[in-house]
């Protein structure tokens, strides 16, 4: 059995030609609004906490300088200054 390859619609978001180059026919509009919200979940959870902790520096737009100092983690005498600090 052959199988046709299905070209993208310009027309469709990526969820949208994702369901289309899978059943091969149009989704209807609950099923690309459904995975294109599972899409953006998903990559706004894929990224570890410093980069979290740039982003949203940077969106509160304090500058370039705060948004890297704070998804920078400093080292100092061999532990992560974010580890609670023991007494001498």
């Amino acid at each position: 059995m052959e199988k046709t390859r299905c070209r993208r619609k310009p027309d469709l978001t990526q969820a949208g030609n994702f369901f289309y180059k899978l059943e091969g026919k149009v989704p209807q509009d609950w099923q690309i609004r459904m995975l294109d919200t599972i899409f953006i979940l998903y990559a706004d959870h894929e990224f570890n906490a410093s980069t979290f902790a740039a982003r949203v520096t940077a969106s509160t737009l304090a500058g370039m300088y705060a948004a890297v100092t704070s998804g920078s983690r400093k080292r100092s005498k061999g532990h992560c200054t974010a580890a609670p600090m023991r007494s001498p």
